[in-house]
């Protein structure tokens, strides 16, 4: 597992470009949202779980299930993990049905997840939560113009 993730926007045109081209979405995103090492906190805050989960769609923000192989050799692959301009308007819809108020609870009824010496230093620090929740604001409103613009969602977690 990566240390960050980094969801971007990406148009239709410059996506198609960019797996072509077998590029990362760094040069050719509209705008992007940065999550650092908490990435896998937001994950469980949405769906209890930093790994994918099939037919869910919030799992998609972080584990999109679409990809293509950007690189391989004998030794390994790796995938970009991308959403399709349709999912993003589904993704969205349920995002857009989850206020500030209720993202807070759901980290609070979740937050036992993260107790351990990986987090700690983070749960303990007094504007994590906030932090958190303009991230998950971020995401949301990435994700509306992205469905408003029948834009790709790119999530790279390196």
């Amino acid at each position: 597992m990566g240390v960050v993730a980094t969801i971007s926007r990406i148009k239709a045109e410059k996506f198609e470009v960019m797996r072509d081209e077998l590029k990362y979405p760094h040069s050719f995103e509209i705008e992007n949202v940065y999550l650092g090492k908490y990435w896998d906190i937001m994950a469980y805050t949405l769906v209890g779980s930093s790994m994918p989960i099939k037919n869910n769609l919030l799992s998609e923000i972080i584990n999109p299930q679409e990809n293509y192989i950007i690189s391989e050799n004998e030794y390994m692959k790796e995938y970009l993990k991308y959403i399709p301009p349709g999912k993003v308007k589904q993704v969205e819809k349920v995002l857009d049905s989850i206020g500030e108020k209720e993202f807070k609870k759901l980290f609070n009824e979740r937050s036992f997840i993260f107790k351990g010496v990986m987090y700690d230093f983070l749960l303990e620090t007094d504007n994590f939560l906030n932090l958190l929740t303009t991230d998950f604001l971020k995401i949301k409103e990435l994700f509306k113009k992205g469905a408003e613009e029948n834009n790709y969602i790119v999530t790279v977690i390196s």
